[in-house]
């Protein structure tokens, strides 16, 4: 027999139950306020929405649509095991690039650790690059910051995998990538990261034009100043020493953030424009070390 005091004991249990896993109900889809932003719990990636995006990077001077997200989205990931090996190596190769490469892959790059499932998301407007400096580091890079760093030093590289997210040629300009980083951000899952805010560069709306030298044709437009570097391998300094001073870029181009209205488009794609480039630097070089033998 069951005495009252027994009694409201089981109903207080029973109440207290019930109270908890109406609470665990409601903060799985409730998000975490971390460091002032909104992180929500990996299984409800549908609260991450541009409308989530753009409140966290309101003072970025940036916004993005669900639309535009949503293609950013459906970019499909490629997991790497690690280590690299001589069959695996070529791979990552054939999808990033090589480090010195003059047409630099943009995008993302994900590590989780396999015992635990914690991830880090980091971006690149070159990933091979990026990806050297974690394989190839010099010894200040594995100096003991943040979280994913001293953990891949005590554990190795055979703890994680790696997921990389290449920027397809149509978006690779810019800094799309950024908003697809900020939205893995908002996962809890990602707390590797010791920070939830992307830092957008504050050139990130700057747009610059790339004409002829007559400036009658316009070979490329980038909606930042590190635009041309991503695509077209023109270093950001050399974009704004151009725009600066009004000089040319190889004695053949125009570098400008100034639109021309009557410039008609030269239609070439990326490789096209990449050969021409290519050529007038052989051109260029070689004018200049006739000049310099005078």
């Amino acid at each position: 027999m069951i005495n009252k005091c027994s009694g409201y004991l089981i109903s207080c249990n029973l109440v207290s139950a019930l109270k908890n896993r109406i609470l665990f109900r409601r903060t799985r889809t409730l998000p975490i306020i971390y460091n002032g932003c909104r992180v929500y719990s990996g299984n409800n990636h549908s609260h991450i929405t541009s409308k989530e995006i753009n409140k966290v990077l309101v003072n970025k001077g940036v916004s993005i649509t669900q639309k535009e997200l949503n293609i950013l989205l459906n970019i499909k990931g490629v997991t790497f095991d690690l280590p690299f090996n001589s069959q695996t190596l070529p791979s990552l190769y054939g999808l990033v690039g090589k480090p010195k490469s003059r047409r630099p892959k943009a995008g993302i790059y994900i590590f989780t650790h396999l015992a635990t499932g914690s991830k880090y998301v980091g971006p690149s407007n070159s990933l091979s690059r990026r990806l050297e400096q974690y394989f190839n580091p010099n010894p200040l890079f594995y100096k003991e910051y943040g979280l994913l760093l001293p953990l891949i030093k005590k554990e190795g590289f055979s703890a994680f995998n790696l997921e990389e997210f290449v920027m397809p040629e149509e978006l690779s300009s810019d800094y799309n990538f950024l908003f697809l980083e900020q939205y893995h951000l908002l996962d809890s899952n990602f707390n590797l990261n010791t920070q939830r805010v992307v830092n957008f560069r504050v050139n990130q709306v700057n747009t610059v034009y790339l004409y002829d030298i007559e400036g009658k044709i316009l070979y490329y437009t980038a909606t930042s100043l590190n635009g041309l570097k991503a695509n077209l391998g023109i270093h950001h300094s050399t974009v704004t020493n151009c725009i600066k001073n009004r000089s040319l870029y190889l004695d053949s181009f125009i570098i400008t953030d100034q639109l021309k209205p009557d410039a008609k488009k030269a239609g070439l794609c990326l490789e096209e424009l990449s050969k021409l480039i290519s050529d007038k630097i052989s051109l260029f070089l070689k004018k200049r070390f006739f000049f310099e033998k005078q």
